[in-house]
């Protein structure tokens, strides 16, 4: 009888290591629940199937990361909108009702001195005027309702017309025969940090760790990347700067809120803009630098693709 064939070793590991990472059930495997888990897959695959089809497969898991994080955030801001409606509506449907209640308190009496032998001559006018005072209220309810519905409302709209991009598998390119191209130098700082980047900032390693992101200026985006002068991703700049300047932070993204919180009214240079999926660093009044496509310097803001805002944080306290 023939025994079953074990999967070779290295992709043992690799489907361990994606087991792990997407916290499938046993004996089987699934993309990672969390966004912060595919740097882990992205790196189990580089390193089990290794060469180019590695390097393929963990740039394809990285755009697939990007995805996931826009879909985690929105996912979240829908619920929170969903919630915020559900909320107005009940209070409408509470007001609704104490219109009604109203109505039948101020009317009771018309009602009860309508129905005797002679009939009220007042009835009919009570009657009216407290079906218009229902009416006024219920009208009042309905356009708070509209009012606070907007909002929500209009998230999930903006949600339902963003589409993450999805990654292509990845797989060979085209066979050419023609000689390869040499390849291009990588990108370079646009220019050197001023002398006075960083001043201000709370400590000197925080006065340094800006003049070290702002160096990177220019520098395209890659997804995973913390290579000074050829490629970072959002919290590999800021990661990398911290480190440059003796603090050691967190990797990821949200893990970067750490120090202490900071309110808009006191952000200093080297502070943190930290979302759930994105990081930047205050470099000094109203605006902050981030490794966009390329690392740029752009103005301080709260608000980035739909994803959960974390706050400001000093992580040299």
């Amino acid at each position: 009888m023939i025994g079953a064939i074990a999967p070779p070793a290295p992709l043992t590991g690799l489907l361990a290591a994606l087991a792990g990472a997407g916290g499938a059930a046993p004996g089987g495997f699934g993309a990672p629940a969390d966004p912060g888990a595919w740097p882990a897959a992205a790196a189990a695959v580089a390193g089990a199937l290794g060469g180019s089809a590695g390097a393929a497969a963990a740039r394809s898991l990285g755009a697939a990361a990007e995805a996931a994080g826009v879909v985690h955030a929105d996912a979240a801001e829908a619920e929170r909108a969903v919630a915020e409606g559900l909320a107005a509506i009940a209070d409408a449907a509470g007001e609704l009702g104490g219109a009604l209640h109203g109505f039948l308190r101020r009317a009771a009496p018309a009602l009860a001195g309508a129905a005797g032998p002679a009939g009220s001559p007042a009835a009919a006018p009570a009657l009216a005027a407290a079906g218009v005072a229902a009416l006024v209220a219920a009208a009042a309810a309905l356009a708070r309702l509209e009012s606070r519905l907007a909002g929500p409302t209009g998230r999930l709209s903006g949600i339902a017309a963003r589409e993450p991009a999805i990654p292509p598998a990845p797989g060979p390119g085209p066979v050419s025969t023609a000689p390869a191209a040499a390849p291009a130098p990588p990108a370079r700082p646009a220019a050197a940090p001023p002398p006075a980047a960083g001043a201000g900032a709370p400590t000197p390693q925080a006065a340094a760790a800006v003049r070290h992101a702002l160096g990177q200026v220019g520098v395209p985006y890659r997804w995973g990347a913390e290579s000074p002068g050829e490629a970072f991703d959002c919290s590999g700049l800021t990661h990398w700067a911290y480190g440059e300047a003796g603090v050691d932070i967190p990797r990821t993204a949200a893990a970067q809120a750490v120090g202490r919180p900071v309110g808009p009214g006191e952000l200093l240079p080297g502070d943190l803009v930290v979302w759930e999926g994105h990081v930047a660093m205050v470099v000094d009044e109203g605006r902050m630098v981030e490794a966009g496509d390329p690392v740029g310097v752009h103005p301080i803001r709260t608000s980035n693709l739909g994803m959960a805002f974390l706050g400001f944080w000093r992580p040299t306290g």
